[in-house]
């Protein structure tokens, strides 16, 4: 398995090639004799499914936030100095209300 960006967000690949081992099984299993065990096949093949929506509803999620990031500091790079402060300021008053940024005291 080759890793397009080496970013452990980029799980597209492998999930395709688990979708196509469970794929594979499913249609090997789809060919037995017995109910419970084609039932059994669809179920994982469901959940497979659900579980791959999941993954990429996540990493969509991820990758839209880093572009966000991305925007925002480019356009603060581009922007002047007090703008810049002005734009930290805030962002560090809302960190420390929130918690994550101790208050400089």
């Amino acid at each position: 398995m080759s890793k397009k960006n080496g970013s452990v967000w980029d799980v597209r690949e492998r999930l395709e090639e688990n979708f196509h081992r469970v794929e594979t099984l499913l249609e090997e299993m789809e060919g037995a004799e017995d109910p419970a065990l084609r039932l059994a096949a669809a179920a994982e093949i469901r959940q497979h499914i659900a579980l791959a929506e999941r993954a990429l509803r996540a990493v969509s999620r991820a990758e839209e936030v880093r572009a966000f990031e991305e925007a925002v500091l480019e356009a603060l790079e581009a922007a002047n100095a007090t703008v810049r402060r002005k734009v930290v300021d805030i962002l560090n008053a809302r960190a420390t209300a929130a918690g994550v940024l101790l208050s400089p005291e």
